[in-house]
């Protein structure tokens, strides 16, 4: 009887202290806005966007954030869950995964801080995934506007 209740403490303690670290970790994202230029269409989340200027912001809404074309159209909302880094990121940058001649947006790190955001696996990118295989790392280099 006695090592049930031990055992039952001790698994209450563990899911206290995952729920407390899942909240930290989610309630991480990116804080400042960033922009950058693509000369390709590529993917977000399940809608593909031409090329052009585009900018990435936080929204209200804790792991999700907005990419919005420089005119302010067209504008997509994305799920992001938290990437951390032990020391701040050198450079502002954006890193695509390449399906064949598709790119997913996938990454997004800002230069002086130690915590980015990767984009959820959509639907459109398991797709991709599916018809062409383990994906290849493509960055594009971006601006953190101030």
């Amino acid at each position: 009887m006695r090592k049930d209740k031990y055992t039952h403490m001790r698994t209450k303690f563990f899911a206290v202290c995952f729920a407390l670290l899942a909240a930290a970790v989610a309630s991480s994202q990116i804080i400042s806005p960033v922009t950058f230029k693509m000369d390709t269409p590529f993917v977000v989340g399940n809608t593909t966007l031409p090329a052009g200027s585009y900018e990435i912001v936080p929204t209200d809404e804790e792991g999700v954030l907005e990419l919005r074309g420089a005119s302010g159209s067209p504008g997509v909302l994305f799920d992001t869950v938290s990437i951390e880094n032990v020391t701040p990121f050198k450079q502002t940058e954006i890193l695509f995964h390449r399906y064949g001649n598709n790119l997913v947006l996938k990454s997004v790190m800002v230069a002086g801080e130690t915590t980015g955001a990767t984009s959820v696996t959509s639907h459109l990118e398991r797709r991709h995934a599916k018809a062409f295989g383990k994906p290849t790392k493509v960055s594009r280099p971006a601006m953190k506007k101030k």
